[in-house]
């Protein structure tokens, strides 16, 4: 199926971000996670079926959106989101669908380009200034938002190390491992362990608050 999909470039602000398109009909914008790439979407795309017209970028500094240092907050990746959106679809909104990452970035997007979406889809990311964002802070099961907010340090524990992180970060999360396959992380393994990958993702994890 990956063969269906046309890799593109856009350069907005100084940086060379790719995304995927597929299919024609309603716009359909679809965010990563962390610590996946556009990759991770294959699956719900081929689910999608005929109809829609989705793109799916690498978010900066990401996968093949090579960018600086600096700029990897949720807000200059929205505009970067709103860039390849105005490419695609001109005017029209989009339906714009976010996971745990990506979920923040679209949630920015809505706020800042409230014109541009149709609907607004999270999955995975409990939204700011909600009781579930509130009660979550406690468990245990999102350690990493403190220990990616330890600037440098996470880093330096992390390098050298991307593979087995990003599969025991993916598997630490999911009933059924065998759902991502091992050449799937081989594939996010690669993305986050070229240089500057792990900084863009580890800079907006933490800073989940709008604006």
């Amino acid at each position: 199926m990956t063969d269906l999909f046309k890799h593109h470039r856009i350069v907005t602000d100084g940086v060379a971000l790719h995304y995927v398109s597929i299919g024609a009909g309603k716009p359909v914008i679809l965010l990563h996670g962390f610590p996946q790439t556009w990759f991770e979407w294959r699956p719900l795309i081929a689910l999608l079926g005929e109809g829609y017209r989705i793109v799916a970028p690498d978010l900066r500094g990401i996968g093949a959106s090579p960018g600086p240092v600096g700029g990897d907050d949720k807000v200059t990746m929205a505009s970067d989101v709103h860039a390849i959106a105005e490419a695609e679809f001109g005017d029209t909104p989009a339906v714009v669908v976010g996971h745990d990452l990506g979920g923040y970035v679209a949630f920015a997007y809505a706020l800042r380009f409230r014109a541009a979406v149709k609907a607004l889809i999270i999955a995975d990311a409990p939204l700011p200034g909600t009781s579930l964002f509130e009660a979550i802070k406690g468990n245990p099961r999102v350690w990493h938002i403190a220990f990616h907010g330890a600037r440098d340090f996470a880093e330096m524990l992390i390098a050298g190390r991307e593979r087995a992180y990003v599969r025991q970060f993916i598997h630490a999360r999911i009933v059924d491992t065998g759902a991502v396959p091992e050449d799937d992380i081989d594939v996010y393994d690669h993305a986050y362990a070229a240089p500057g990958a792990m900084r863009a993702a580890l800079e907006i994890v933490p800073h989940i608050r709008p604006g």
